[in-house]
């Protein structure tokens, strides 16, 4: 290899690969000389979930770390490596720590099972998922989609607007389908947009079309949007009679507007 053997690497060597160090095997991970400044350069890379276990591990014994001693900035810096920490270690880190950085790991991407055990973690930092507020779910992000189907349908209906958009789909299809139609209506129309087609194929009829009116109302908002038109208001017609927009009755108005006026300058 160009850069030698794993054993002679060292950390500027590590920030000149980048991306490519997914190419050693994970024993290989093990051994490698990555600072924990250095992982977010390479945290968006596309790594699975055993990768993430081996670099965590490196990370952890070349800059001597103990989960329960892991500080806020250290949780941030391990970006989407926190993946990598198994259920026992994610129940070992500090919970102060956790609460100040959730803020800025929760649009990670882990496996279900792992944001299972951060969601765990969520409730005892928290509380009770029922009375989690608009900024504590919005804080969680991605978290959230590691509610159980009972817990998730506890959550107040006024939060699911703030869920972010990438937890909509990470939340499995049986749990969405436990939400009842005034929480999915309640998503708002970004959020409904992000429902996937095997979430929806879970759903109910009524759930189906709360849905459907939710995202028919974005398309209305973004054509008037994009037309400049505002809404038509229309005059309440007589029984029989055709109804007549403001705008109809303005442009059948005009000619005998100019007519008058015409009369009176004779």
């Amino acid at each position: 290899m160009i850069f030698g053997a794993v054993s002679q690497m060292n950390e500027s060597v590590m920030m000149q690969m980048g991306c490519l160090t997914q190419g050693f095997s994970n024993a290989d991970l093990e051994k490698l000389p990555f600072l924990l400044d250095a992982l977010e350069e390479i945290a968006h890379c596309g790594w699975n979930e055993s990768q993430m276990k081996a670099v965590w591990k490196g990370v952890a014994k070349y800059n001597n770390l103990t989960v329960m001693h892991l500080k806020a900035e250290d949780i941030v810096a391990l970006n989407q490596f926190i993946c990598g920490l198994n259920s026992s270690e994610i129940r070992q880190l500090n919970m102060t720590a956790f609460k100040d950085a959730v803020g800025l790991v929760a649009g990670v991407h882990c496996s279900f099972n792992v944001t299972q055990q951060l969601k765990s973690l969520a409730v005892s930092a928290f509380g009770n998922p029922q009375n989690w507020t608009e900024a504590q779910v919005s804080e969680l992000g991605n978290i959230v989609a590691g509610l159980n189907a009972t817990e998730l349908a506890s959550l107040d209906p006024s939060v699911f607007s703030f869920l972010s958009k990438s937890c909509i789909p990470l939340i499995p299809p049986h749990n969405l389908a436990a939400l009842s139609v005034a929480q999915l209506v309640a998503l708002g129309p970004d959020n409904a947009a992000m429902v996937t087609s095997k979430q929806h194929a879970a759903l109910r009829d009524e759930q189906v079309v709360a849905l459907e009116k939710t995202m028919t109302g974005q398309l209305v908002a973004l054509e008037r949007a994009v037309t400049n038109s505002p809404p038509q208001t229309k005059i309440p017609a007589k029984s029989g009679a055709p109804s007549l927009s403001v705008e109809g009755i303005s442009a059948f108005m005009k000619p005998l507007l100019f007519l008058f006026m015409g009369f009176l300058l004779l």
